[in-house]
């Protein structure tokens, strides 16, 4: 909570059910984050479907305190949040993002593809 940003926008154009997403957020205060770090207010409900996940391939980031390598986002079934989540150089597998990964001047591009409910 508390975060300031300089910039949060978002786009969106759905497809049928597909719905194709970009987003940029910079950050001027971190303020705090509990748990994951998370991009919310998705455009449409992802499908509710088990084990339905969607992910992205990849995305475009500065001033974050951790080494990483790429970053990518998650968006499990049912819902209108993204997980963001992050790879090491070291790392077989990726982590969600918290807040000591991310600083007052963080910033992040996303782009991706997931399936809505309607």
């Amino acid at each position: 909570s508390s975060q300031v940003y300089d910039v949060q926008v978002g786009r969106y154009v759905k497809v049928g059910q597909l719905v194709h997403f970009q987003c940029y957020v910079s950050l001027t205060t971190l303020g705090t984050i509990t748990g994951s770090a998370v991009v919310k207010g998705l455009p449409f409900t992802s499908r509710n479907e088990t084990n339905a996940f969607a992910s992205t391939g990849g995305g475009t980031f500065s001033n974050l305190t951790t080494a990483v390598v790429s970053i990518y986002i998650q968006i499990a079934s049912n819902g209108t949040a993204a997980l963001m989540a992050m790879r090491t150089a070291a790392a077989t597998s990726g982590t969600a993002m918290v807040q000591g990964d991310l600083s007052n001047t963080t910033a992040v591009i996303i782009a991706g593809t997931y399936r809505a409910d309607v």
